[in-house]
């Protein structure tokens, strides 16, 4: 840790003594200049596909073109692209700021942090084409806050206020942003409030645990020293109460989230090096699990503390090698702890259901006090050959090393010496070719080797049921990194009448992590239950996805479009030849909608289809099909303000996602149903 401050800072002072004039914005994104029309990485303008904003930022992915979304709560939900999930997407904030989950559970993810309501942009790098924000196996997901512009000529003052109510759960949410711009200073500040009930499932299924209350804010300052040199100073808390968790075994008594990041940028106006981006950024999670709303509470009281620590930073030389070549080269770095414990105090024995003579209290080690550390080097071209043909590529190579500082002693006789295993060194590049055929289509190929790191979890957790069934896993030391061996062929067309994009990818992955039964390692808690053996995790030889997505919009005329896409993808374990598990099925959503200057309305359907293509050793069910119908009207009276109505799941549909599993610690055997019919009302103010 120390080496990497060291490490920042000399690059903080080289960027001081090395600055020159002219002008750089501050907010890093991905998509830039000769990039803006790539197909295999796509921006995606919030406001167009959410008119009114949900619970949390994650469910915004059910609803873009190419990318699904798992659910654990109405609180934790997190993306997916082209079947990848968890760390084999790089999910990030703002450029390459970091939120870690404490959860073993995956309660707390990072887009449980951020409120829907302030991200303007999210970015999707579908595959290991991106090589300068970290180790990236899968795919990149940049989610982009409000932007308020730099450098301003004149002082400029405005803001928004929100208020929303959903019927369905008594949901309650208000939202405040304010923000400033000047010549030499900006700011931003945002805060939200959200309150939601049980919601209630389409039919007559009943509530679904799902209520949490939450608190949100976030500051960013900007300052612009002069035209060359732009700071902008972040920082984000988040605080959140009771949230049940139907998904999960437990739920969250409190979460308590912290971000701050420093980014500091400079433009030279020499012909080779033409400017310079470092970002710093540290947060910290506190993270409380209970059960005291389960069954198993009249067994044993069972509270878990948990926190995880993330610190990193990145610095980026951008190198004019000609008119036509750009590089970014730079390197990056982060450093994760994650630490906890269960203590659980036993009343009655769950073998004999004979209560104990006196309360029986035990400590388990939740992280065993892990740590991971990554180094990288990158260097990404962008070269434009001709009018027609862009080429971009890119290498990295990653040192990466992981340890257990408090150590388990049935884990430490399971895996002896090899509980610190030695460095990865890994290797990532890709190449992509993007033709166009003539103004309006576009044809581009991309092929690349994407890398990650064994994840903490699948290291050292030990004996905590962390998967979809009632299996207790156990982490492993000894596993090898995932590699993946991915090519996408996409083809578009754009126009402002009417737009059109297919992309289809085929991806191999080596050493791909799962988790598999070993009928030597009996179960560690409880034994006398069922299922009496562990899971372990483990590397398959090789797994393979594959699938594609299209989307396309016309405007039939003026106001009035029409737009549709679809997702499917496709996941196998080579090793066994049973599917992989959490494979979203083939998705389509269409939509008919106006807009004009002052009213937008939009009638949108959603269809999956059954899936059975399921992974039966690892818990999972076939699912049957279904549709959901929504429909949006958002209207501005006056010029100051704004009022949406939206009436979602219109007929009541009785439905629950692929991806959406139930935890069997409830009081009741059923599916994790999805929110049934529902009126949200929004107003919102502008000043």
């Amino acid at each position: 840790m120390n080496k990497l401050v060291l490490i920042i800072g000399f690059v903080f002072s080289s960027v001081i003594l090395f600055s020159q004039t002219d002008e750089i914005r501050i907010q890093e994104i991905i998509i830039r200049g000769n990039d803006s029309t790539s197909l295999s990485r796509k921006q995606y303008r919030v406001a167009e596909y959410m008119l009114l904003m949900p619970r949390t930022a994650g469910e915004i992915f059910a609803e873009l073109p190419g990318a699904n979304a798992i659910k654990r709560s109405s609180f934790s939900v997190e993306p997916i692209v082209n079947g990848f999930k968890r760390e084999q997407l790089n999910v990030m904030l703002d450029g390459g700021t970091q939120i870690t989950h404490s959860c073993a559970n995956r309660m707390d993810p990072m887009t449980s942090r951020i409120s829907s309501n302030e991200v303007e942009t999210i970015e999707i790098v579908s595959g290991p084409y991106n090589v300068r924000f970290g180790q990236t196996l899968g795919g990149i997901v940049n989610i982009i806050t409000s932007q308020h512009s730099q450098n301003a000529e004149t002082k400029k003052f405005g803001g928004n206020a929100d208020f929303t109510f959903d019927t369905n759960g008594e949901g309650k949410s208000a939202g405040l942003e304010l923000f400033g711009t000047s010549k030499f200073l900006n700011f931003g500040l945002n805060g939200t409030f959200r309150d939601f009930e049980n919601y209630t499932a389409g039919g007559d299924a009943g509530a679904i645990m799902s209520s949490f209350t939450a608190y949100d804010y976030a500051a960013k300052v900007g300052i612009t020293p002069n035209t060359n040199h732009n700071i902008v100073l972040s920082w984000r808390h988040s605080l959140a109460n009771d949230v049940l968790h139907p998904g999960l075994p437990m739920d969250a008594l409190n979460d308590d989230g912290k971000l701050a990041a420093l980014d500091y940028s400079v433009k030279f106006n020499g012909n080779f090096l033409t400017g310079l981006k470092a970002k710093m950024y540290g947060s910290r999670v506190d993270h409380l699990m209970t059960n005291e709303r389960r069954p198993n509470y009249k067994y044993a009281h069972t509270l878990a503390p948990v926190s995880s620590k993330t610190y990193g930073g990145r610095a980026e030389f951008i190198l004019n090698f000609t008119d036509n070549l750009k590089v970014y080269s730079g390197f990056d770095a982060k450093y994760l702890n994650k630490d906890g414990y269960r203590a659980r105090e036993t009343y009655i024995n769950a073998c004999t259901e004979m209560p104990l003579p006196q309360v029986t209290t035990f400590t388990d080690l939740t992280w065993q006090n892990s740590v991971s550390q990554d180094f990288g080097l990158f260097a990404e071209g962008h070269f434009t050959a001709s009018e027609k043909l862009n080429v971009n590529f890119g290498i990295r190579t990653d040192y990466g090393q992981s340890q257990a500082n408090e150590k388990a002693e049935d884990f430490v006789a399971m895996y002896g010496d090899s509980i610190n295993p030695e460095a990865n060194v890994n290797a990532n590049f890709f190449g992509t070719v993007s033709y166009k055929l003539s103004d309006s289509y576009k044809l581009e190929w991309s092929a690349g080797q994407g890398s990650r790191n064994p994840d903490l979890l699948e290291m050292y957790i030990n004996h905590f049921t962390v998967g979809q069934d009632m299996y207790e896993y156990l982490g492993n030391p000894t596993l090898k990194p995932e590699i993946n061996r991915q090519t996408n062929l996409a083809f578009g067309k754009s126009g402002h009448k009417f737009s059109f994009s297919a992309d289809v990818f085929v991806s191999y992955i080596s050493n791909y992590i799962s988790a598999k039964v070993d009928s030597s390692v009996p179960r560690k808690f409880l034994p006398c239950k069922e299922p009496k053996f562990t899971k372990r995790f483990v590397n398959l030889e090789s797994a393979l996805q594959y699938g594609a997505n299209a989307s396309i919009k016309y405007h039939i005329i003026k106001g009035l479009y029409v737009s549709a896409d679809a997702v499917y993808t496709v996941g196998e374990n080579l090793e066994s030849g049973e599917a992989l598990p959490e494979i979203a099925p083939l998705t389509v959503r269409a939509a008919l909608g106006y807009k004009t200057e002052r009213l937008h309305t939009e009638f949108k359907v959603r269809h999956a289809v059954e899936q059975q293509n399921v992974a039966k050793t690892s818990g999972e069910t076939e699912t049957p099909a279904y549709s959901v119908l929504d429909f949006t009207v958002l209207y501005k009276p006056l010029k100051f303000m704004q009022i949406g109505v939206s009436a979602e799941n219109l007929t009541d549909a009785l439905y629950y996602n692929h991806l959406s599993r139930p935890y069997q610690n409830q009081t009741e055997v059923s599916m994790f149903y999805e929110q049934g019919r529902n009126f949200k009302m929004t107003l919102r103010f502008l000043f």
